[in-house]
């Protein structure tokens, strides 16, 4: 895993991001959208975190967080009070490592990035245009010609071993990107990364669609 650490003391906070190399150019055939739909599910439960607590940790102290899918990329931030980096290295740790994907926060999220689209593109005016017609008419063979929003039809097609091997192949460590900016002491910041990350271990096998 590569780490940029960017310190600054004038600031009272800190902020976590995890840039994971896949977006929508990797969802599987027929699955338009999944990129999309598993960045939502990365909100849910983990091995020792129960589902949303993400929120806990950031907008209970005064923080925020979010997340963003695109072409090539998927990205998680987090900014809180600078005392509370430790908590947040761990919780990225573990969604990396044991994200839980169960029956029905599966369905329920599925359900959520479904009616994203309905909103986002289906029902705003041009939102058709700009979000599938531009890409399929842009590209011919490139995977860019799928839309990251995806299709109502392929995100009803997912199932949850879908999304199990997703997680395998593309949220590890060797595909991930960590940027920490704000208030920290780099040697503690070097201690928590090692202590959180390095146990993670690069996961076997090839998600091929």
């Amino acid at each position: 895993m590569r780490v940029y650490a960017i310190r600054d003391t004038a600031t009272p906070n800190v902020s976590v991001q995890v840039w994971y190399d896949v977006g929508s150019k990797d969802d599987p055939k027929g699955r338009s959208g999944f990129a999309h739909m598993f960045e939502h599910l990365m909100f849910k439960s983990t091995r020792n975190l129960v589902s949303e607590q993400m929120d806990r940790l950031t907008e209970d102290v005064g923080g925020y967080n979010n997340a963003s899918t695109n072409d090539d990329y998927t990205n998680y931030y987090e900014v809180v009070p600078a005392n509370h980096l430790q908590r947040l290295l761990f919780a990225e740790a573990d969604r990396m490592a044991s994200l839980v994907v169960e029956p029905k926060s599966f369905a329920s999220e599925r359900d959520v990035v479904k009616e994203e689209l309905r909103q986002s593109t289906l029902a705003r005016p041009y939102g058709k245009l700009f979000s599938l017609y531009y890409p399929a008419l842009a590209y011919v063979r490139h995977p860019y010609a799928r839309g990251t929003i995806g299709s109502l039809e392929n995100l009803e097609a997912a199932g949850i071993d879908d999304v199990r091997a997703f997680h395998a192949t593309y949220y590890r460590p060797d595909n991930a990107v960590l940027v920490v900016s704000g208030n920290f002491e780099p040697a503690q910041l070097d201690r928590w990364i090692d202590t959180y990350f390095a146990p993670i271990k690069k996961p076997s096998g090839k998600f091929l669609g």
